[in-house]
């Protein structure tokens, strides 16, 4: 056995020498020691056994080629190691951990001591041969870490205070300490996954992330950076104290280089990997400061040189932004690293800042790019490079510049954000199979008596000094064309992916479009989409019924016959505006509304935790995928009887159901649950085309291991308090709460439920003369605007009873498998199951594993037992000895 010295371990070429001295075959050393050393300098080593610390995938890929390298895992208390298991190659992420060793037993549990599906993250509890009796003296902490274990009578197991996840192979995957894991801002942060990437990048040799709070109540998320050898032109070293210039995540010079590394260009690294409230500050050092255990030194960390956000203007550009701000914001002052958004800036806000910009710098700034750099740093960089009882609902006045409805507004900013040629995530697609003689003709007329009756259908949405109105376009300018596309002998699919995820420019697109495939002489595909700017799933509905009137009368030579409608939607849109009233009136109904849900969402999480198989990427795709799920009519009848001694809805019993199961995959028990309501509350809307639906967040209180009885009851209260409140626009409601901004996620919620119960569109698009029929499941790609989506739909028989819940979870690609939403979609069902059959039980008792995946992770993957021979180590050890050669 050969230990380094403490000057060998911080020396990498002595270390090397001493390996290659005492012929050392078999090392054993922390990751961090094993990044300084050169693969060439130690040929002799043909096992590397690694440990107390994580492995990054590329510290791994340097080595495998060489030697066999093992990652390990396990606390003294149990022994040292626990897990262990060779790196494979090639490597193409952070390595595994391993599985149980010999005689070991590992759990991963959730707060109740109960296993958590593979793929969630939960606490690792460690059981064994090898695990001590406690700690010596001190009873107290042997209670709270020595813990009965719930699978054997009699045994003990040990709580280490680490977060890591099954793999679908029995692998364990290292996630974090629970102790590490912070909250910045409401977002539940795991330091070890900012490591991960930016240990990716190839000018890091070692990276250490920490939570600072240099100034009482301002955590900051701090990334210390030693660079590779070749980034930082000299030699690394494992112990000391180094300094650096930092950048704020906000901004900061885009050529600043410290210690070797480009730090502009690292944090553009994490910004493109990491969501933006992951993205750290990142301070550059010489060395990784460590303990004489080789563990990582918080206390020799430098702090940050945080430039304040008050820093003075530099450049004219700069002093110039800064006023453009303070006038926007009506403030004093602004610093030149202050966030936009952080002092009070909202979507339409920056519109007027943009064209402030415009006027006076003579520079086009995007949307995007105000996003992306929202302080007069980032800015100027860009600059410099630029190139109660309510009034009923009739036709009112028309001013000379049309404003859009609140809704509108959102759709408005989120369709500037969209990249061009890429944002199909708020099209509304439809697609209809027809059989018969089409007579395109009719269809195209058809097509223009359908806009001619809905304003909302032949509107674009400009701006004029940074903020968007209505323009209602007239006569030719506002039918769209009948586009007709030759299919025959080509993939129908591919045509109609292709049409349907084409993006719309709202300032200057009509907002629906209108196609035909022709597959034959006498069959056909009509594609019909819509921005949601103009239309919701009702609407659908009402385009629908329309067109085909209107296709029969075309048909006989003659104009639809149907009655006016009483408003259109930019009637609507004036007097929504005017009934919600001012929110700097205090007695206005929008001001109430918002003081409640001010209260209601306060401290609320901006963020769940999901079982998600991939990091949430910068920027959304909106790529989605749907699993299928069904609830049979026993469950559905019992789940309506449940609901009625409870006084709720079906709605509040599967909102109740799915919180359940969030709670149980690793959410937490403060869970956030977006939903949508029709927002057609007067009848003179029924009939008409445009966006009215809103959506309400309704937070789920799971604390204290309720009975589902009693989570019932809470979300009884808090869906009928929300419905009380739901005039308030959602996107009114962002922009006064102002959630941290990410082009990644949905703001105040991520996961949406939807009891459907809209018109059947499918049904009401009959054409005359044609057979139609809807494209079958799955052929039209559809957007995932949220990390899931639940839609469930009630069935009936002809008496009216309970028949049973089909739906379905749309996913968002970005962040899952197929096949993780497929076993979430079925847990779902689990639950559903299980509280229909005993509405008293408790949230511990709720069990969303498979009887087989209790038995794997329980005992499967834990199948460790092997037979020992009598005697001691020291005649193991001798045996070992004589089987050697010589």
């Amino acid at each position: 056995l050969a230990i380094a010295t403490e000057a060998e371990r911080a020396e990498p070429g002595a270390l090397a020498e001493m390996i290659a001295a005492a012929g050392v075959e078999v090392a054993s050393v922390v990751p961090s020691l094993l990044s300084v050393l050169d693969p060439e300098s130690v040929p002799g080593v043909r096992r590397w056994v690694l440990g107390a610390e994580r492995l990054s995938a590329r510290l791994a890929a340097r080595w495998v080629d060489q030697a066999e390298v093992w990652n390990t895992y396990g606390p003294t208390e149990a022994s040292v190691i626990t897990t262990a298991s060779p790196i494979a190659t090639p490597v193409e992420q952070d390595p595994a951990i391993g599985a149980p060793l010999a005689n070991t037993a590992v759990f991963v549990l959730d707060d109740f001591l109960q296993p958590v599906p593979p793929g969630v993250t939960g606490e690792v509890y460690i059981a064994g041969a090898g695990l001590a009796r406690g700690y010596i003296g001190r009873p107290g902490m042997t209670a709270e870490r020595f813990v009965a274990a719930p699978f054997a009578d009699g045994e003990r197991m040990y709580r280490s205070g680490d977060l890591a996840r099954w793999c679908g192979d029995g692998q364990l995957a290292f996630v974090g300490r629970a102790d590490e894991q912070v909250k910045i801002r409401g977002f539940r942060i795991e330091p070890g996954e900012v490591e991960a990437v930016l240990a990716s990048h190839e000018s890091v040799a070692q990276v250490a992330v920490i939570v600072r709070e240099d100034r009482p109540g301002d955590k900051r998320l701090v990334a210390y950076v030693v660079p590779t050898t070749d980034a930082s032109s000299g030699e690394g070293a494992l112990s000391g104290k180094g300094t650096g210039v930092t950048v704020p995540a906000g901004g900061g010079s885009g050529d600043v280089r410290a210690a070797g590394v480009d730090v502009a260009g690292l944090r553009e690294y994490a910004v493109s990997r990491l969501p933006d409230y992951m993205v750290p500050l990142v301070v550059p050092i010489e060395a990784i400061p460590l303990t004489v255990n080789g563990k990582l030194d918080r206390a020799a960390l430098p702090a940050p040189d945080l430039p304040g956000a008050g820093r003075a203007a530099q450049t004219p550009v700069e002093e110039i932004l800064c006023g453009l701000f303070a006038e926007v914001l009506g403030l004093e002052r602004v610093g030149t690293e202050a966030s936009f958004f952080d002092l009070g800036g909202d979507s339409l806000l920056a519109m007027r800042l943009i064209a402030r910009i415009r006027s006076v710098l003579d520079a086009e700034i995007s949307i995007r790019g105000l996003f992306a750099e929202p302080t007069v740093a980032g800015l100027a960089r860009l600059v410099s490079g630029s190139d109660e009882t309510r009034q009923a609902l009739s036709p009112l006045p028309r001013p000379e510049v049309l404003p859009l409805s609140y809704a509108q507004q959102r759709m408005w900013f989120l369709n500037r954000l969209e990249d061009a040629g890429e944002g199909a995530g708020y099209n509304l697609p439809f697609a209809l199979r027809l059989f018969g003689e089409l007579d395109a003709t009719a269809l195209e007329a058809a097509i223009g008596d359908v806009a001619e009756r809905h304003e909302s259908l032949r509107a674009i949405f400009p701006e004029t000094g940074g903020v968007p109105r209505q323009q209602i376009l007239e006569g030719f300018a506002g039918r769209p064309m009948l586009e007709v596309i030759q299919g025959g002998g080509r993939d129908v699919a591919d045509l109609v992916a292709a049409y349907t995820g084409r993006r719309f420019d709202v300032r200057v697109d009509l907002p629906w479009r209108v196609c035909v495939v022709s597959v034959s002489p006498l069959e056909h595909v009509l594609l019909v989409v819509t921005h949601h700017i103009a239309s919701d799933g009702w609407s659908m509905g009402v385009i629908g019924e329309d067109l085909s009137t209107a296709y029969a009368a075309r048909r006989e030579g003659r104009a639809p016959d149907w009655q006016p409608l009483p408003v259109q939607y930019a009637d609507y849109a004036l007097w929504q505006r005017e009934v919600l009233g001012d929110l700097d009136d205090p007695g206005s109904l929008i001001s109430g509304q918002l003081g409640y849900w001010r209260q209601a969402l306060e401290g609320a999480p901006e963020e769940l935790s999901l079982p998600a198989d991939r990091p949430r990427p910068a920027t959304s795709s909106f790529r989605g995928g749907t699993a299928h799920l069904e609830v049979d009519a026993r469950t559905h009848a019992r789940l309506a009887e449940a609901a009625q001694r409870s006084g709720a809805t079906m709605f509040m019993v599967a909102h109740a159901a799915l919180a359940v199961l969030l709670a149980k995959v690793g959410a937490g028990t403060d869970i956030p649950i977006g939903t949508a309501i029709a927002g057609r509350g007067d009848a003179a809307l029924e009939n008409l085309a445009g966006f009215f639906v809103n959506t309400l967040v309704l937070r789920t209180d799971l604390s204290g291991d309720p009975s589902f009885e009693d989570v019932l009851a809470r979300v009884r209260e808090t869906d009928l308090a929300a419905y009380a409140h739901q005039d308030v626009p959602f996107e009114r409601l962002v922009d006064e709460l102002n959630p941290t901004r990410s082009l990644s996620r949905n703001p105040l919620f991520q996961v949406m439920l939807v009891l459907q119960n809209l018109p059947e569109a499918q049904g009401q698009w009959d054409l005359p003369g044609l057979h139609v029929t809807p494209m079958p499941d799955g052929a039209i790609d559809t957007a995932a605007k949220f990390d899931l989506s639940v839609t469930l739909v009630e069935h009936r028989d002809e008496t009216g009873a309970p028949a049973g819940l089909i739906g379905g979870m749309l996913y968002a690609v970005d962040l899952f498998d197929e096949a993780t939403i497929q076993a979430l979609a079925q847990r779902l069902v689990r639950v559903l199951e299980q509280v229909a059959a005993d509405p008293a039980v408790r949230l511990r008792d709720i069990e969303v594993l498979t009887p087989e995946e209790r038995s794997l992770t329980v005992t499967g993957w834990n199948d460790t037992a092997v037979s020992l021979a009598a005697g001691t180590v020291l005649d193991r050890f001798r045996e070992q000895a004589e089987r050697a050669p010589d």
